[in-house]
């Protein structure tokens, strides 16, 4: 059988003509330009925006350190300090940025349910709309990792 770039093996590489390499990497494809550099084509529906390879660790991580949360939001159900802004911000982010169920997210900010995620993206919503420190806190966060 003849190798094509749909039946490489990870991390094998197929080239396509001399100035165009292919590499099979998680998620998709490198197309190799070796004039202009890499671009990654991703595989099945990872084109979609809300699927852009978005490291949600990374996020909450950030997130937490940004406001100078003491103990992680895994590690505490308290609603004092900035824990609640940060897992309302959380889970807009995550909402609107991925692929994640409103379930999945109350799961990774320590919420009990789905429901608990639209709440906190509707308290979210008016204080962004009310509140310049909120908006700019939020904005800065979503410019940090390119989201929408």
């Amino acid at each position: 059988m003849e190798k094509t770039i749909y039946n490489i093996g990870l991390h094998e590489f197929i080239s396509i003509n001399s100035s165009l390499t292919v590499n099979r990497v998680p998620g998709g494809w490198n197309y190799i330009h070796h004039n202009s550099g890499v671009v990654f084509v991703p595989l099945n529906r990872e084109f979609d925006k809300r699927k852009r390879g978005i490291n949600i660790n990374k996020i909450i991580t950030f997130t937490e350190e940004h406001f100078n949360l003491p103990t992680p939001i895994m590690e505490t159900k308290t609603r004092e300090g900035n824990y609640p802004l940060v897992r309302q911000i959380i889970s807009k982010l995550l909402s609107n940025n991925t692929n994640l169920t409103k379930s999945g997210i109350a799961k990774l900010v320590n919420l009990k349910r789905g429901s608990d995620i639209s709440n906190a993206i509707k308290s979210i919503d008016n204080r962004l709309s009310t509140d310049t420190k909120v908006y700019i806190n939020y904005q800065y966060i979503k410019d940090r990792f390119n989201l929408k």
